[in-house]
């Protein structure tokens, strides 16, 4: 897959920067962005949806977590969760997001992106032969914005 402009000035790894790769990616691919969650308000559904000659994309984006709070009234204070172990909640949750997005439109291509850190990348090597069988793909965005397909 092709190199993407520079990220924002906020964490690389953050979902907000990990989605912003992907439509920038989709939109160089020629697909038409159909719909963008707005990261910052925690908005639910489809991350990212596009479509192209037909073809219809559904995309989940996981970010890689901070070692500390954002925002609220912890904001700036250290996480008691390893920023790993939450890592892999994370993973699951798009798996579930990804398997449900499959049921709902068994036609539709289906995306897992996540940005290419160690708990992700072995993870999503060994969930991509399953998840693969269920026609769902594995994406990892570097630091650079460049994405990948595993497997």
């Amino acid at each position: 897959m092709e190199a993407a402009q520079p990220l924002e000035p906020d964490a690389w790894f953050s979902e907000r920067n990990v989605q912003a790769a992907v439509v920038r990616h989709l939109a160089g691919e020629r697909w038409h962005i159909r719909r963008v969650a707005d990261t910052a308000s925690r908005e639910r559904g489809v991350d990212v949806e596009a479509d192209r000659d037909g073809v219809r994309m559904l995309v989940e984006v996981k970010g890689y977590p901070a070692s500390t709070y954002a925002r609220g009234d912890r904001a700036g204070q250290p996480k008691s969760t390893p920023a790993p172990l939450q890592a892999r909640a994370y993973f699951s949750h798009a798996l579930l997001s990804g398997v449900l997005m499959r049921n709902d439109d068994a036609e539709a291509r289906v995306v897992l992106t996540f940005p290419e850190m160690d708990t992700y990348r072995h993870l999503g090597e060994r969930a991509e032969g399953p998840l693969s069988q269920a026609g769902i793909e594995i994406w990892l965005v570097d630091e650079s914005g460049s994405l990948r397909q595993v497997g």
